[in-house]
């Protein structure tokens, strides 16, 4: 999830990413049923590579303050129009009725998964100066899990423990009304930005304490 520096080529994968993101939007709209599927691909294709280019290519371009500003911008503005797909079948949008839905000591379990592992990312894998290529990397997944389970694959913790079984239809039902899958996928973004902003703030307090017993030592030792 590092950002590597931008080159040429980049440039023109981009273009060409844009093309194809052009392309099957216009295949979506007028295709029939299998070339949907194919359109489908490509977008999901075309998408997920200027998620892992565009953003990094910006950062970079930016001076410090415009660079944190346009990150927390990508961080939060990405996932939340990523989450608008959770409110196609939202007929009864209630976030509390949500809330209860979710509230359970079970929902812990993914809360401390997500963070620890937001926490490992940020400490060892993200770019500590220009993370926002990595943050919407997580966005993504957590799209894809949150998906799954808006189309009755459940992939999580119950009261009877982890299950992978389909989610009952009903209860299925409920959670889409009440707009479930939006509130719980915005949490868990949320979750995993302050583990990655933990992990970072751990990295760069270990660094500081590094470069500080290194001025100590050449002090001590000239």
């Amino acid at each position: 999830m590092t950002d590597r520096p931008s080159s040429p080529s980049d440039h023109r994968f981009v273009q060409v990413m844009w093309i194809v993101l052009a392309v099957c939007a216009v295949l979506w709209v007028f295709g029939n049923a299998l070339v949907r599927v194919f359109a489908v691909l490509g977008l999901a294709y075309a998408i997920w590579n200027l998620v892992l280019i565009v953003p990094g290519r910006v950062s970079r371009a930016l001076e410090s303050q415009s660079r944190l500003a346009f990150t927390l911008a990508a961080a939060f503005v990405f996932p939340l129009i990523l989450s608008l797909y959770f409110l196609q079948g939202a007929s009864r949008f209630d976030p509390w009725a949500s809330i209860q839905l979710f509230a359970g000591w079970y929902a812990l379990i993914p809360i401390a998964i997500i963070a620890f592992i937001g926490q490992s990312v940020g400490y060892s894998m993200i770019d500590k100066y220009h993370p926002v290529t990595g943050l919407l990397v997580v966005a993504c997944l957590l799209f894809v899990i949150m998906f799954l389970g808006y189309h009755g694959i459940a992939l999580g913790s119950d009261e009877d423990g982890y299950s992978t079984d389909p989610i009952d239809p009903v209860e299925l039902k409920a959670r889409r009304q009440a707009g479930y899958h939006f509130v719980v996928y915005l949490f868990y973004v949320c979750v995993s930005y302050i583990g990655i902003a933990a992990g970072i703030a751990r990295y760069r307090a270990e660094l500081r304490r590094l470069d500080a017993a290194i001025a100590r030592n050449r002090i001590a030792n000239p």
